[in-house]
C-alpha cells in the first residue's frame, strides 16, 4: 500500500481523470487546464498543459518551466514546448484561443 499524499489521498487511489474531451485539442495542439491539489489541508491551484501529438498521443505537463519557475505560456494562448515525436522545439497554440 502506498503512503498518504499530503496526509489525504493514497497514491494508488488516483489512476487518472478527464480534463477535457479528446476532440477539444487538435493534433499538435495544446490546452491549458487549471486544477486544484491539496497542500497542507488546503486546496491550491495547479496549472497543467495537455498536448496532443501528431501521432494522437496525449501528454500532460505541469505548466511551469523547471529552469525559470514561470508558466510556459508565452502570450495569449501559446505555450513553449518540445515536440517529443520529432525533438523540435517550438510553440503551440491553445486550442481554445481565438488568435
Amino acid at each position: 500500500m502506498s503512503e498518504p499524499i499530503n496526509g489525504n489521498l493514497m497514491s494508488d487511489q488516483i489512476e487518472g481523470f478527464a480534463v477535457c474531451l479528446v476532440d477539444a485539442i487538435e493534433r499538435r495542439g495544446a490546452m491549458g487546464c487549471s486544477l486544484s491539489r491539496i497542500d497542507g489541508g488546503e486546496s491550491r491551484p495547479f496549472s497543467v498543459i495537455v498536448v496532443r501529438t501528431f501521432s494522437n498521443d496525449y501528454l500532460g505537463y505541469v505548466n511551469r518551466c523547471p529552469h525559470e519557475s514561470v508558466r510556459l505560456n508565452i502570450g495569449s494562448g501559446a505555450f513553449s514546448w518540445v515536440d517529443r515525436s520529432s525533438d523540435a522545439a517550438g510553440t503551440v497554440q491553445d486550442s481554445r484561443s481565438t488568435l
